[in-house]
């Protein structure tokens, strides 16, 4: 039997935007065995995936530290590093795909067995290098972000098979069966207003306006998020006159996907959330500032749609009224 690794130690929303490749190629490839090397804050976001069929995995904090401490010395490893290689025992592989731009990520893919190879590599002679035509074209422009015109998605799925896919194709997330809370009656709209780095978050105070609108127009707003988002989603309720329910920090990724398949819409920053939304079919608002373009990172499928701030500017230059009269026109279907 042969075997492919796919090496994919980003976030979640990477993760979750590389299903799309995973479940093509075993369509291509119903013989071939396909390992998965992911962090383990992840693995549950795949719970029921079968287009995988061995999981390996690395702890976040633990592949961060490397891939800084990686970067900086590339010709000498850390001991570390090589632990990690050594307890991974991964078997010989007839395919390697590394969708990881960390440094952890692309020394290992150099360093373990595989008869053909695609990504970022870092040699033992410290060099950093891109194998693969789809890994060159991301990587080869300077200028690169206003010349795209691919979804990350589809950039994974060139790794693979590629091919036509169905209008009404999704990435995978798992997803439960119920919530340990109750939800508010009425049109929810979920608002997702943390993220990983503050240059990312649209301000609070303009959550808490959006959220009084949408109150206004008849719908009910609710806030989500990670564990992390909490003291954000509370600076968000701070600004409001009345308490509107939130239930950030409450939900796994499975419950989270479940809560955002019964809302009407998400508005997000360039978070997980909003690839959870696309695929449970949840219809995206997303807030896109100069740490992401939203061609690449946006959520995949249609219907969803992007407010992206000046490349050179804050999110926070994002106006309120731009981001109401999108989420007006997401919510009667109308053409922007």
């Amino acid at each position: 039997m042969s075997r492919t690794l796919f090496i994919q130690l980003e976030r979640l929303g990477d993760l979750i935007q590389t299903t799309p490749l995973l479940r093509e190629y075993r369509a291509a490839h119903p013989d071939t065995e396909i390992h998965l090397l992911l962090l383990d804050e992840n693995q549950s976001a795949l719970e029921g995936f079968g287009a995988v069929d061995r999981f390996h995995s690395l702890p976040q904090k633990r592949v961060g530290k490397l891939n800084s401490r990686i970067d900086k010395h590339r010709n000498e490893p850390p001991d570390e590093a090589k632990a990690i290689l050594e307890g991974l025992a991964l078997p010989d592989f007839d395919a390697l795909i590394n969708l990881t731009h960390g440094a952890l990520g692309c020394w290992l893919a150099d360093r373990i067995p595989a008869r053909q190879k695609e990504g970022g590599f870092i040699t033992a002679a410290g060099d950093w290098l891109w194998q693969g035509a789809w890994h060159a074209y991301l990587v080869a422009m300077l200028d690169f972000r206003e010349q795209n015109q691919f979804n990350l998605v589809d950039l994974y799925r060139a790794a693979g098979p590629g091919g036509p896919v169905s209008a009404n194709a999704r990435p995978f997330v798992a997803k439960a069966q119920r919530l340990p809370f109750s939800l508010p009656e009425g049109r929810l709209i979920a608002l997702n207003p943390g993220a990983s780095r503050a240059n990312r978050r649209w301000p609070e105070a303009s959550y808490a306006e959006l959220a009084l609108e949408l109150k206004q127009q008849g719908f009910v707003p609710v806030l989500v998020g990670a564990p992390g988002d909490a003291a954000v989603c509370e600076a968000v309720c701070s600004h409001l006159p009345y308490p509107i329910d939130s239930f950030c920090g409450q939900t796994s990724v499975a419950e989270m996907a479940f809560l955002i398949e019964r809302c009407d819409l998400l508005i997000s920053n360039d978070t997980g959330a909003v690839h959870i939304a696309s695929a449970v079919g949840t219809r995206c608002v997303g807030i896109y500032g100069a740490s992401a373009w939203f061609r690449e990172t946006a959520p995949w499928g249609s219907g969803h749609l992007v407010v992206q701030a000046k490349l050179d500017a804050a999110l926070g230059t994002v106006p309120v009224s731009d981001v109401i009269n999108v989420v007006t026109a997401s919510i009667n279907g109308s053409a922007i």
